[in-house]
């Protein structure tokens, strides 16, 4: 949660994290659906309930993920801050414990948790109980509350959320903490003001009844647990308190809590709280694998390091719960802490998920969000848009209706592939991360018996290339590369909207458990994944029994680049061109298809695709004529198109 725009502290910036049994450390149970061992989960930020709902059915069922995590469904503070219309980071003012909000109603809240629960889908809620609307905030949206706060002094009772100015600590600290008068002490820091938001007396008997009645109703519906905002800004026995006071949840246990944890100021530690329930490590481990991706002080081949020296003191494997971003992280831009690489570099977002998702180290989060333009700075203007598409009354739009505007990682091929291969892994513990023979940021690993995994992440001078025989701890065979293509029919088909570069797609393991890498410095996301799962191991392909790995062994062509043509009629206005971007490119729109125009204002997109793969895409614009640039184009309307590669194929849009 950012607290509001104009905050700075570094270990301010809101992490992500998931639930957690309320167990003792040595006890938290692993995240399970329906006796199934599932370990990743996602953060649906800013999809509405319905939609939700929509894709645990469609996608995240079918694709094996665990959980979903919802954004904040409480009423909170209204439609306008800092001259921006319902900016997303209102829903971590709230002004109510009452469920509904932008995202939809109580009634579309209940139908989608049962909808997920049915799809094998559980559903973890992000709840923000540390305080309580930015003071002087008005309620003008229309929740259907009696009142905000309404004068710049605290001496308002806040009556839609049960509480008196007298279940607050601004009779001990009606000041910001981190401010030079309330530096960051553990007293200011779970008394003082988060960010001018009013801090809740949660020592209180009253004040924990409150919370533990609202987060009752969240588990009378079926959730499995919450996410809790700023976590270690409540006293650890706050936390004890109330959770005594809570529900068993829909499977006869204990919630589950995930916290949103920093290190104490007095401690440096935050180990009180991996007694609570999970924690998210972002100073042991999101700020240190981020700079190894990045090459920021340190390097991919010292992964291991950051582990045992960063991560593991601070919170273990048993209590953690990591991603790589999530909806703060992927809006920061410090590039000495933070790691925003689905916005700033797409391989190697996918290099830095198939660590995070296939290095087993707690439970694994992914990211999905809408599409948004990074402005920099701390101030009203840092990035645009501030929401998700939303109507005239200010409920966020389905998908379907701009589908363009929302990225959807967790849909991407290099990350939903590999959901799968790591429930395969089940409890089986992970080899050392291995880098011996290999160049500077190379490394590889293995599940014994379940999945192997190399990530080729060199640059620069470094020695770009990585063929090295490598054991990979699997029996012998022919295996897919799951990043690219799955088992199908005994050959490697691609995933849908995948595209390759001669990358190699099928290798051969021997007798002796031992493959020839072949990751070069032009393959699209320089990862190998190879598992034992039925939809990665091609098992009536007999192996080989030797060594040598034959090129035709290793590479069977399943689809071959052919020549493709997108014409798109348009009349894009002198100065702007047009460029067609899709599945094929993940849809980077600063390296879409560029195009040529020809009389009748028809732009003409040659390329080359993968014979036989089906793709969507669409056009965009950008240049002098409209103000825009590739990082904030215009996208043509409607639904996305799509193309089935045949040779010599031409697709055609105008509008």
């Amino acid at each position: 949660m950012v607290i509001i725009k104009k905050e700075s502290q570094p270990n301010r910036i809101k992490m992500n994290t998931l639930f957690v049994a309320l167990l003792s450390q040595s006890t938290v149970a692993q995240f399970t659906v329906n006796s199934a061992q599932k370990n990743v989960g996602v953060q649906l930020f800013q999809w509405n309930f319905n939609d939700i709902a929509n894709e645990c059915v469609n996608f995240l069922g079918p694709n094996g993920y665990a959980w979903v995590q919802t954004s904040p469904v409480a009423a909170h503070a209204g439609n306008a801050f800092d001259g921006q219309t319902f900016p997303w980071y209102l829903a971590y003012q709230p002004l109510a414990y009452k469920i509904g909000n932008r995202l939809g109603t109580e009634q579309e809240f209940a139908k989608m948790v049962q909808t997920c629960k049915n799809a094998g889908v559980d559903v973890v809620v992000d709840v923000v109980l540390n305080h309580n609307a930015y003071v002087n905030k008005q309620d003008t949206w229309g929740f259907g509350l009696t009142q905000g706060w309404s004068t710049a002094d605290f001496n308002e009772n806040l009556p839609d959320a049960g509480l008196t100015k007298d279940n607050y600590h601004d009779s001990i600290c009606d000041d910001n903490v981190g401010t030079s008068a309330h530096p960051y002490t553990d007293f200011n820091q779970q008394n003082c003001r988060a960010g001018t938001l009013v801090d809740i007396a949660t020592e209180q008997p009253v004040v924990r009844q409150k919370i533990a009645n609202y987060l009752n109703a969240l588990l009378s519906y079926g959730v499995i647990g919450f996410r809790t905002d700023l976590a270690t800004y409540i006293p650890s026995n706050d936390w004890r308190a109330i959770q005594s006071l809570l529900n068993k949840n829909y499977r006869g246990n204990s919630a589950y809590f995930g916290q949103e944890a920093y290190p104490m100021p007095s401690s440096n530690n935050f180990q009180d709280y991996t007694q609570i329930g999970r924690v998210i490590n972002v100073n042991g481990y999101t700020m240190p694998v981020g700079k190894a991706f990045r090459n920021i002080g340190t390097s991919v081949d010292q992964l291991g390091n950051i582990l045992q020296n960063q991560a593991r003191p601070l919170a273990n494997e048993a209590v953690s719960v990591t991603f790589i971003e999530n909806h703060d992280q992927v809006r920061n831009t410090d590039g000495q802490n933070y790691l925003p690489l689905s916005r700033m570099d797409i391989n190697l977002y996918n290099q830095a998920m198939a660590f995070n998702i296939l290095y087993p180290y707690g439970l694994a989060q992914v990211h999905s969000d809408y599409y948004f333009q990074w402005n920099g700075g701390t101030d009203s203007n840092r990035e645009t848009p501030v929401s998700a598409p939303f109507n005239s009354t200010g409920y966020i739009l389905p998908i379907s209706a701009n589908p363009s505007k929302w990225f959807q990682q967790h849909r991407l091929p290099a990350v939903y592939s590999l959901v799968r291969v790591r429930n395969y892994m089940g409890s089986t513990a992970p080899s050392a991360i291995t880098n011996n023979g290999l160049g500077s940021n190379q490394i590889y690993w293995n599940v014994p018996g379940k999945a192997f995994v190399a990530i080729n992440s060199a640059r620069g001078s470094q020695n770009l290339n990585m063929n090295n025989v490598v054991a990979t701890g699997l029996p012998a065979g022919i295996y897919c590369n799951m990043v690219y293509a799955y088992s199908s029919n005994g050959t490697c088909k691609l995933w849908h909207g995948t595209s390759i570069n001669g990358d190699q797609i099928m290798y051969t393991v021997d007798a002796s458990g031992n493959t020839q890498l072949n990751i070069r410095s032009t393959d699209l996301n320089k990862v190998v994944v190879l598992y034992g799962g039925n939809d990665g191991y091609l098992k009536n392909v007999p192996p080989t029994t030797t060594s040598t790995f034959a090129t035709t062994a290793t590479q069977t062509p399943v689809s071959n680049n052919v020549p493709v043509t997108f014409k798109v009629t348009h009349d894009s206005g002198f100065g702007d061109n047009v460029y067609v971007v899709g599945s094929f490119n993940n849809w980077a729109t600063c390296a879409g298809v560029s195009c040529s125009w020809t009389a009748g204002n028809v732009w003409s997109c040659p390329t080359t695709l993968s014979n036989g793969v089906s793709y969507e895409w669409k056009a965009i614009q950008y240049g002098t004529a409209s103000g825009t640039t590739c990082t904030n184009p215009k996208w043509s309307p409607g639904s996305n198109s799509d193309i089935v590669v045949t040779s010599g194929a031409v697709a055609t849009l105008s509008y």
